[in-house]
């Protein structure tokens, strides 16, 4: 499984609060949470440290930390994001003393994790009390979900474990008790990423696996840095219509139950 995050450079590209943008919604429903003035936030499985660098761009009186267990990703972080600090680390045991942050952020990083509950009494014992802890995580154990269904499949199963590192199937009351039960009070929860995008996700990793594309290959990489202009021109256009299109869609979904929750929540 640690082959998968030393072989794939993951959060390279720059998150945007635009429509354009995969992340503008883990961005635009974490942003009411912070203030720009002197605080400190940590960014959990921060990977390549695009995420933890869009947050220190809005909010530059924040300071920033982002940690990851991939050698690779840290390198790319420091080389190429130098305002923001960054550390290899274990998220389940973290090198940060007691009450160290007001923020920690956590997107699309539970469900990578083989100890859930360690991550979370973690985040809480580096949180200042009544620190905001936010998440965007996927719900794959959810039955109201397409990739929840299909998940109930080995093939499809094992497609998620392999090219993702998905170990955990979360649902959305899973994760509120998980939360509950470790010393923090859910404040907000919103959703994302419904139909559209799970139509894509869900096919997207068994299509590669079907035409012998081993797990290290991100289309990122291939097509996004392809010599070809046209191709890289062709691969981001397509991908931002994708992401609009998703967007738009959660916007007006936001209550309803989708693929990926959005829990914002306080340290008790």
């Amino acid at each position: 499984m640690m082959n998968i995050y030393e072989h794939k450079l993951w959060g390279t590209n720059e998150r945007k609060i635009n429509l354009t943008s995969g992340s503008y919604l883990s961005l635009k429903y974490l942003f009411p949470n912070l203030t720009n003035k002197k605080s400190k936030l940590l960014d959990i499985g921060c990977a390549a440290g695009a995420y933890t660098a869009s947050i220190k761009k809005y909010f530059p009186k924040v300071d920033t930390t982002g940690i990851d267990i991939s050698t690779n990703c840290i390198k790319y972080a420091k080389n190429n994001f130098p305002n923001n600090h960054f550390v290899i680390g274990n998220i389940e045991k973290m090198p940060f003393a007691k009450n160290s942050f007001k923020y920690v952020t956590a997107n699309h990083i539970l469900e990578h994790t083989k100890n859930p509950k360690d991550v979370i009494c973690e985040v809480k014992r580096v949180l200042t009390t009544s620190g905001i802890f936010y998440s965007v995580t996927p719900t794959e154990g959810s039955i109201l979900t397409i990739i929840g269904w299909l998940r109930k499949f080995p093939f499809f199963d094992n497609n998620r474990i392999n090219y993702l590192g998905h170990v955990q199937k979360f649902t959305k009351e899973s994760l509120i008790q998980l939360l509950e039960n470790n010393g923090f009070e859910i404040i907000e929860t919103k959703w994302s990423c419904h139909f559209s995008y799970q139509i894509i996700d869900a096919f997207y990793y068994p299509f590669l696996y079907l035409i012998n594309k081993n797990t290290h290959f991100m289309g990122e990489t291939h097509f996004g840095k392809s010599e070809s202009r046209l191709t890289r021109k062709l691969f981001w256009a397509t991908k931002a219509c994708l992401n609009i299109l998703s967007n738009f869609e959660s916007i007006l979904l936001s209550r309803v139950p989708g693929f990926a929750i959005h829990i914002t929540a306080v340290k008790q």
